[in-house]
């Protein structure tokens, strides 16, 4: 026969280790969630991580790249310097004893570029073959990035060689 003691303590047992069972279920559960969270913040700091990686070689591209960019940027044609380069497309024929006339000025567009456009200088040059010549390979070697376009050589009656091309020049664009 069971002891009414014993039923008590029996009753009192199955109800703790059901309570036991209930607090290891939900503990188990938040370790779970936890173990979850901590992945997603691990992953997380990893993202960080390479982000700040790719930061730090990027700024160390750019220290290394800094005076090729410089070379590259002086190459360019800057707003503030297309009247000075003007004065030096003229000086050059004056130099080399060339009369040079300035027949157009444009400034044309590099497709949808937002920081460059091109400054189209006409130009015509009147003297002797070898000035002529001179001139023009001056101008294919200026500072700048340039291309000449339309270049046409012709010889009149009296000996005078004439030129004529289109000097194109990158610049920046005005802010």
């Amino acid at each position: 026969m069971i002891h009414t003691n014993t039923k008590i303590i029996a009753g009192v047992s199955t109800a703790f280790l059901c309570v036991c069972m209930m607090v290891s279920f939900f503990f188990i559960q938040k370790v779970e969630s936890q173990k979850d969270l901590h992945r997603v913040k691990a992953q997380e700091r990893m993202h960080m991580l390479e982000r700040e990686r790719s930061l730090e070689a990027l700024t160390q591209m750019l220290a290394e790249t800094e005076g090729e960019r410089e070379t590259l940027t002086s190459r360019i044609l800057q707003e503030e310097d297309v009247i000075d380069f003007l004065a030096l497309v003229n000086s050059l024929g004056k130099e080399q004893g060339v009369a040079l006339v300035t027949n157009a000025l444009k400034v044309d567009a590099i497709d949808k570029d937002q920081t460059f456009e091109m400054l189209v200088v006409s130009i015509g040059l009147k003297g002797s073959y070898e000035s002529v010549a001179h001139v023009v390979s001056l101008f294919e070697h200026i500072p700048y990035q340039s291309s000449l376009t339309k270049l046409r050589m012709t010889q009149d009656e009296d000996g005078e060689w004439s030129a004529s091309f289109d000097l194109s020049v990158t610049k920046f664009k005005k802010v």
